[in-house]
């Protein structure tokens, strides 16, 4: 399995998400924008990282996508009837009849006779939501896998395919992989500055089209560093809505000048 630029930006955007470290956000791009091996940008080879069992990650969609993880969700058992976890003292996600969801908090908290939120502290201080009426319920989903079977590795085989994408030349991303050309290729064959400077051109263009790609399916995120990233596209998105946007008093001039345009 190997990974597109657009679905290895989104895996590494969930694992920020997941661990809320922009870190592994930076590792996840590091691993598919380079071909390094996984033992190579961690530090460890593959025996020594044990393996984790896959779950399924419950997230609040009412936050920037791909929306916020949640506390861990208990498990369903067949043939009985599903309760969401509630309770006081911890994150509620949906309301009832005696208690109700803190809109500034997010805690769930006893309600009063007329339904509002009663008096509490968050962290050792007045809750500003404190006599307000209760949130609403969390939207909440369960993640798909971006691309199901894809391992650590699969991003090295990305790489490589971006880069026959490109058309780099093979000499280059042979060294660029840590591979040896064989035969009288490899004596013969060398990597000259200019192709380095296509592959960087190439993976920097590789970056910007991802990126706007990203932006369209959501102009925020979840993931500080990549709400960063977006900012851009955010900024370019207002600047064309500002210019197509006729200015008042000159509608009509606008319109006709449309029309020539149109016209010719």
């Amino acid at each position: 399995m190997w990974a597109t630029p657009l679905e290895a930006l989104l895996i590494a955007e969930r694992c920020a998400a997941l661990s809320r470290n922009d870190t592994d956000f930076t590792l996840i791009t590091t691993l598919a924008y380079t071909g390094m091996r996984w033992s190579e940008v961690i530090g460890f080879s593959p025996e020594s990282v044990k393996s984790r069992p896959a779950v399924p990650v419950l997230a609040d969609v009412d936050s920037p996508f791909p929306g916020g993880p949640l506390p861990p969700w208990p498990a369903a058992v067949p043939g009985e009837a599903f309760t969401p976890p509630a309770g006081r003292g911890r994150p509620r996600l949906v309301s009832g009849t005696a208690t109700g969801r803190c809109p500034a908090c997010g805690r769930a908290q006893r309600r009063r006779l007329d339904g509002r939120l009663i008096t509490h502290k968050a962290g050792g201080h007045p809750c500003d939501g404190s006599g307000q009426p209760p949130a609403d319920d969390v939207a909440v989903a369960s993640w798909l896998p971006v691309l199901t079977g894809l391992t650590p590795h699969g991003l090295r085989h990305g790489h490589q395919t971006w880069m026959d994408e490109a058309g780099i030349p093979y000499v280059l991303q042979s060294e660029r992989m840590g591979h040896e050309v064989p035969g009288m290729r490899g004596v013969y064959g060398h990597v000259s500055p200019a192709m380095r400077d296509a592959l960087t051109a190439a993976l920097q263009e590789c970056w910007e089209t991802l990126l706007r790609d990203r932006a369209r399916l959501s102009p925020r995120s979840h993931v500080p560093l990549v709400d960063v990233l977006l900012a851009g596209q955010r900024s370019a998105a207002a600047k064309i809505g500002s210019h197509s946007a006729p200015r008042i008093g000159h509608a009509s001039r606008e319109r006709h000048g449309s029309r020539q345009r149109i016209g010719r």
